[in-house]
Parts: C-alpha cells; sequence; structure tokens
C-alpha cells in the first residue's frame, strides 16, 4: 500500500517516531505501519497485599484502682460508717 497520503497527514501532526521507511522492513508490516507506535494500556497492578486484621474487640476497660486510704486517725474524727456494698453489674 502506499505511503504517500499518510506521510503528508503525519507530517503535518508532528515529527514521525518510527523506523525510517528506508530501513529494510520485514514484509509484514509496511512502512505505514511504523508511523506510530501502538499505545499499550498500562499493566494492572495487583493490590499491595496486607496481612488481613483481626476481629475489631471493644477495648477493655481497666479495673478501677482506688487511691489508697489514709490511716484513720481516731482522735480527731469520729469512726465512719463503712459504705453499703455496691450493687454488682451483670
Amino acid at each position: 500500500m502506499p505511503c504517500s497520503s499518510r506521510t503528508k497527514s503525519a507530517n503535518r501532526r508532528g515529527p514521525i517516531q518510527s523506523i525510517n521507511c528506508l530501513v529494510p522492513l520485514p514484509k509484514l508490516k509496511s512502512c505505514c505501519a511504523y508511523r506510530r507506535p501502538p499505545r499499550r494500556p498500562a499493566p494492572r497492578r495487583p493490590p499491595p497485599r496486607t496481612p488481613p486484621l483481626p476481629p475489631r474487640r471493644p477495648p477493655r476497660r481497666p479495673p478501677v484502682r482506688l487511691p489508697p486510704r489514709p490511716p484513720a486517725d481516731s482522735s480527731s474524727s469520729p469512726p465512719r460508717r463503712p459504705a453499703p456494698p455496691r450493687a454488682r453489674r451483670p
């Protein structure tokens, strides 16, 4: 197939990025096939493998620590009654 019509339009578009048509080419492709290199789609990258996350558990509440009681001074204050037992949550 003659390349003359193709070459003129290609020259208008810009410089031809290809093998010169003077280079002996295999008979399979004419020089027109080398005018524009074929667009190759970018290879799809697999997503990076991350280890599976452990199942989400609600954080365990640490036991409430009571501050140490000061030693009872029997001379200044009357003896305190012990606090009523707290209702335990089920």
